[in-house]
This record gives C-alpha cells, structure tokens and sequence, in this order.
C-alpha cells in the first residue's frame, strides 16, 4: 500500500470512525476496479476480486495489525469497533504479546551458563551478590 493511499485513510477517519459503505456502493466499487482491470488485460487480478467483501478487508485489516504487533485498543479505534470485546477475536494472531509484556518489567536479560554449571559455584556466587546488596 502506498504511503498517499495510507495517507488518505487516515485523514477520512480523522474526522470520525469510519462507517461501513451500503452493499451495493461497495459491490458497485469492486465491479468498476474489476472493469478496469479486465481492460488492462489483467484478467486474472480481476478474477481475485470476486468474493470480496466490506467485511473481509475489515477483517484483514485487523488481522494484518496484530499480526503487526499493534495493541488491541489501536485495532479498535482504527476498525471502529465500538467495544474491545469484538476486537478480542483476533488476539490470538499475537500470542507473543504476554510474553513481550513480561519482558517489559524485566529490568536486565537473563544470563544463560555458557554450558554444565556446577550447583555449589552457583550457591557461592548467590551468596555472594546477596552480601554485596547487604553493604
């Protein structure tokens, strides 16, 4: 997608949540893009146009922003979704959001042994970074 098409979307919704367009303005709008591309030849891309809904490319579009990595909150108020309940329902395209909100209170990487470590080198290095925090 273009950064002027992005653009362009983003400035219509500033003004209000977007609203779904009526079945026949929508299908009127896919059948005029299949047109036009029947004309340039480009059969095949038309062809990939049937089936396509007002609700699928929402759907999409959800999808595709979490898979991104964007919040749920975000996906709502771009989708005009008016409760987050409805947006829950693609959570599960990011299972990786706990685990990166657990990260986020985690103040330094765990250290990883670089290989067989012994179990009283351990209790003696605990032990002391435990004196070290007393002083």
């Amino acid at each position: 997608m273009g950064d002027s098409l992005i653009q362009g979307i983003l400035t219509s919704w500033s003004v209000g949540v977007p609203t779904e367009p009526s079945a026949c303005e929508f299908v009127r709008a896919v059948q005029a893009g299949q047109a036009t591309l029947r004309s340039a030849g480009r059969e095949d891309e038309a062809a990939r146009l049937d089936g396509v809904t007002w609700h699928a490319l929402r759907h999409t579009f959800a999808s595709r922003l979490v898979a991104a990595g964007v919040d749920l909150r975000t996906v709502q108020e771009l989708g005009g979704w008016r409760t987050l309940s409805m947006v829950q329902r693609y959570a599960h395209l990011s299972p990786d959001h706990l685990a990166a909100a657990v990260e986020k209170i985690v103040a330094t990487p765990a250290v990883v042994a670089p290989g067989p470590v012994n179990g009283s080198e351990l209790w003696q290095n605990f032990e002391s970074a435990e004196a070290g925090s007393r002083t």
